[in-house]
């Protein structure tokens, strides 16, 4: 489920993030499919349509998208995830996430959003940066 959730991953994502046995991880990950070191998801998995990419994601300071690999450099520039974790040192920013990208971080207080753009929010995302705000899910 991890590599169908999250893939592609190495090894060592999957042994970080599950904190089981190397042993049991090499046999469960044995049984999918690998390209350069990469496992990737089975393919009975309904494919997720391109266009659900395009629309830009509000993520809360502790979301498994950043959190959940060891190197978040996939999602985010070195600059950006300076921004993102000031210091390292285990505070997170909220983040705009565009095409997979982590492009800004924001805030939200009564009812106002307020995003640092720190990679470069293009045009087209700025209505679906304020459609999500207006239906996160404040507490």
């Amino acid at each position: 489920r991890y590599v169908n959730t999250r893939g592609p991953v190495t090894e060592a994502d999957v042994r970080w993030w599950s904190k089981l046995p190397a042993r049991e991880v090499r046999t469960a990950l044995s049984q999918l499919p690998e390209a350069d070191g990469y496992f990737l998801p089975i393919d009975d998995l309904p494919a997720t349509p391109a266009s659900s990419f395009r629309r830009p994601l509000l993520l809360p300071a502790f979301d498994e998208y950043i959190l959940g690999y060891k190197d978040r450099l996939f999602a985010m520039t070195g600059t950006t995830h300076e921004h993102v974790a000031p210091g390292n040192m285990g505070v997170f920013r909220k983040t705009v996430v565009i095409d997979g990208v982590v492009r800004a971080t924001w805030q939200g207080a009564g009812g106002r959003l307020n995003v640092a753009d720190i990679a470069g929010v293009p045009k087209y995302a700025q209505p679906g940066i304020e459609r999500a705000f207006r239906a996160y899910p404040f507490a």
